[in-house]
């Protein structure tokens, strides 16, 4: 027996020795971070995510009566749970992990370097340890996929329907994870059908374009199928229709050719046309392709129910106004972090693409960017988001380095982008939540869940139900707006579940979430269409705004048809929340127009006087534009905050945080109230807080136009 294998059998006595040790490490692993089904709480984030299970519960449509970053499948991810959803949220979510944990075990035990395969592991448990949402699992399960090379060219034409129709099921969970999932499978195709041209391999451009059309027709069909997920069977019915007239098509064409292939001693046209495609029954395809994309355009269309249209264009709405007006400004040195890593990432990029995996590269660019900007535009905890997605895209690059050189300065980079990840996240998480999850205690309470997942819906009902008793409202109010309408300004929505309210929420539920004219019009119209009986209202909002500033024309809409409830004219306290206000819909509206008619144009930093009369309130529809900087580092990053800074006649001062794309829909002026008592005084009619001027500032007003155009409107009130 030679050296050479004595050195391959202690190499395979070390891998046997090392499984079950692996097999072990893998498994705890798992259970400790088990994801676990969360209860219904209080607050902002609590509340939206409760909105969204409970909009799908009431049958709302999405894109249309909510509109939100989350479809009528968010709930799946992020919601809390309760009786009707528990077990399906759950399973779903133990699902998505579980299969996380395969791809991921997959593709480390079909690695032959063991530092890669480090890497890989690494990259995993960094996202779990961190905390990782199971959106973002889904994301990773599509990313190391594409890593399979082979097991790809294989079979892409099926693989791509089946990626194309999950990722059309994501955009239904989050409209994000949509075009994550969507973007990067048709970037990996086209970056395929590219190097399919250079190497002049007809039969790899017919695929990769079919896998195209594939993944296209699927993500469209299944995201229609799931638009109205109680009317589901009804849309699949449709789609298999569609499919069988297709089939029928497609299948009649190829029996034609077939006959006409038969008749070799042939020489019409129409023979030879038909000559063209009999080697690979490319003609059928086509014609099944667009007799198929044809009828499922006719069904989108002249469904009546729901719009997939107007769901992925009003969520294309929400998102893109989210980059200016969550913006929030961190820490530089998180910023310079993250671009030094980015720096190295694309570096890799560029050396696998000389390689030869454009097709890699491109696609995992893509996610670059996005993760890039998804944490950095509101740069809080959403850095975290930026902290778990680069190690294991960095991860994925080093497989197909093959240059030893190039690996082993690769290997110093992952290292290096990994403690600068952790960097970046360590301010924003509590290290006492990961680390407890690693310890055999929790563990085995998870293993038990695992097992006895009644005995987990009964903690859950348990901690809901504590968290809910925060926010009881007292018996008499409960008994006023009994059955009838109420919505919620800003957010708080945990007062639902709390006391049985007949909720009847604007399509952008959150006020602050109304980024632009068009969702703050889309709020003003279904107030006005279909007013609520009563109003719960609380003067706060988010990120040092005026609550007045978050949907302007509806606020201003709300302010003038509803008061106080004569039956609780007085502030109303629960535990966890105090001074909420009653409205109630006035029988006439107070305000009567008496526009001013006056147009004028400022520039930053200039104070603007307003002189307003007794009794009446001042608007002003203020229309900033972004110059040509201000788009470009807009999309690239993110717009800088816009602050109104209002002079009082009491001469005292405030800065508030305005919304660009929304204020041209018309925000209050003349009398901002600064706290809680003088909102109340506001609704009573008592107008204090006046104005007396006010200017804008940004910390770089060379990413807007110089002047800014205001134009006014007056309301006088009746009382």
């Amino acid at each position: 027996m030679n050296d050479h294998s004595i050195a391959r059998e202690f190499d395979k006595s070390i891998r046997w020795k090392l499984l079950f040790p692996s097999f072990i490490l893998f498994i705890y692993v798992f259970i400790a971070f088990l994801p676990l089904p969360s209860p219904i709480k209080t607050g902002l984030d609590p509340s939206w995510a409760y909105a969204i299970s409970q909009a799908a519960q009431k049958q709302l449509i999405f894109g249309k009566d909510i509109i939100f970053t989350f479809g009528p499948l968010g709930y799946l991810i992020s919601s809390p749970t309760f009786d009707e959803n528990f077990f399906q949220i759950t399973i779903f979510r133990w699902f998505v992990y579980l299969f996380l944990f395969i791809v991921s075990i997959l593709r480390i035990v079909t690695i032959e370097n063991r530092i890669q395969q480090l890497f890989i592991g690494l990259s995993i448990l960094l996202a779990l340890f961190i905390g990782s949402s199971t959106d973002y699992q889904i994301l990773f399960i599509f990313l190391i996929i594409l890593s399979f090379d082979n097991f790809i060219n294989k079979y892409p034409r099926l693989l791509f329907l089946l990626l194309g129709s999950v990722s059309g099921f994501c955009a239904l969970t989050k409209f994000t994870l949509g075009i994550y999932t969507f973007g990067l499978i048709n970037l990996f195709l086209l970056a395929n059908i590219y190097q399919s041209f250079k190497n002049k391999s007809k039969t790899d451009i017919v695929n990769y374009v079919f896998a195209i059309i594939n993944s296209g027709l699927g993500f469209i069909s299944i995201a229609f199928i799931f638009l109205s997920p109680h009317q589901y069977l009804l849309s699949l019915n449709k789609i298999i229709i569609n499919l069988l007239i297709a089939g029928v098509m497609g299948v009649s064409v190829a029996l034609v050719q077939k006959r006409i292939k038969n008749k070799s001693e042939s020489k019409g046209k129409i023979a030879k046309l038909f000559n063209i495609f009999r080697n690979n029954l490319l003609l059928p395809w086509l014609v099944f392709y667009v007799i198929y994309f044809l009828l499922l355009l006719h069904t989108i269309f002249s469904n009546e129910y729901s719009s997939l249209i107007d769901y992925l264009r009003n969520s294309l709405e929400i998102s893109s106004g989210y980059s200016s007006a969550m913006s929030t400004i961190g820490s530089k040195k998180e910023v310079a972090l993250a671009i030094s890593e980015l720096c190295l990432i694309i570096w890799l990029m560029f050396l696998i693409t000389k390689e030869g995996y454009l097709n890699l590269s491109l696609p995992l660019l893509f996610v670059l960017f996005l993760s890039f900007k998804h944490g950095f535009v509101r740069q809080d905890g959403h850095v975290v988001v930026f902290a778990i997605t680069v190690p294991l895209i960095t991860s994925l690059l080093i497989l197909k380095i093959s240059k030893f050189r190039h690996q082993k300065i690769s290997y110093y980079f992952f290292t290096y982008i990994l403690i600068a990840s952790l960097i970046i996240s360590f301010p924003h998480i509590s290290l006492r939540n990961p680390a407890k999850k690693l310890m055999p205690k929790q563990t085995i309470n998870n293993l038990i869940h695992l097992f006895d997942i009644n005995n987990l819906k009964l903690t859950v009902d348990k901690k809901t139900r504590s968290n809910l008793a925060e926010v009881q409202l007292p018996d008499h109010v409960k008994n006023l707006v009994n059955n009838k309408t109420i919505d919620i300004i800003p957010w708080e929505i945990s007062l639902v579940p709390a006391n049985q309210l007949n909720w009847k929420p604007r399509p952008i539920f959150q006020s602050y979430s109304a980024y632009t004219k068009t969702l703050d019009n889309f709020n003003f119209d279904s107030m006005s269409k279909s007013p609520r009986d009563y109003i719960f209202y609380n003067f706060m909002s988010i990120d040092g705004r005026h609550p007045f500033f978050d949907e302007p024309k509806t606020f201003s809409y709300i302010f003038c048809n509803y008061e106080l409830s004569a039956d609780v004219p007085d502030f109303i306290k629960t535990p966890d929340l105090s001074n909420i206000v009653l409205l109630e819909k006035r029988q006439v509206s107070r305000c009567l127009p008496d526009s001013l008619g006056e147009i004028s144009s400022i520039p930053w930093n200039n104070a603007y006087s307003i002189e307003v009369g007794n009794g009446k309130i001042i608007r002003a529809k203020v229309k900033f534009q972004y110059s040509l900087l201000g788009k470009i580092y807009k999309t690239l990053f993110r717009s800088p905050p816009v602050m109104m800074k209002i002079d009082y006649v009491d001469n005292s001062q405030k800065t508030y945080r305005i919304i660009p794309e929304n204020s041209e829909t018309g925000v209050i002026v003349s009398h901002l109230p600064k706290d809680d008592n003088e909102a109340l005084s506001f609704f009573r009619g008592k107008l204090p807080a006046k104005v007396k001027s006010f200017s804008f500032q940004t910390i770089n007003s060379l990413l807007y136009a110089p002047k800014i155009e205001i134009s006014f409107l007056s309301n006088k009130l009746l009382d």
